[in-house]
């Protein structure tokens, strides 16, 4: 839709075994310096970064238990059941045991008012996130 590369946050957060990957930060910074990109708004200390370099935030603003729930739960059933490999060797699992900081990961929300509300492109059809920054220069 866009036409711009979608980098997972979760796939830099996380390493071997759901460790918080030791480079994060840095791999952010990586990212934000490309001509364009677009991201999850999830992990407090990735967000100064995006928010310097950020030309858009979007905010789906989904119904929690007609649309974001079922789909958390399908996702999460599909990945822990058919044991998907996800990110750096890890296999799917909840999101609620995999994520430090439930309340921003696994569809947590950006207060209103701070975003543009949109329809969702195709790649955000099967992600609880609820908000996405992107950049193009």
């Amino acid at each position: 839709m866009l036409g711009i590369p979608h980098t997972e946050i979760d796939a830099l957060f996380h390493g071997p075994d759901w460790t918080p990957h030791p480079e994060f930060v840095a791999d952010v910074r990586a990212l934000v310096a490309q001509d364009a990109w677009v991201t999850e708004w999830q992990y407090a200390p990735a967000r100064p970064l995006l928010a310097a370099r950020a030309d858009l935030l979007v905010w789906l603003d989904r119904p929690f238990a007609t649309v974001t729930l079922p789909r958390v739960i399908a996702r999460t059933l599909r990945r822990r059941l058919g044991r998907v490999p996800l990110w750096n060797g890890n296999i799917g699992r909840s999101c609620a045991r995999s994520s430090p900081t439930p309340s921003t990961s696994c569809g947590g929300r950006s207060p209103p008012g701070t975003s543009i509300g949109i329809e969702s492109p195709r790649w955000t059809r099967t992600s609880p996130s609820s908000t996405y920054a992107a950049h193009r220069t």
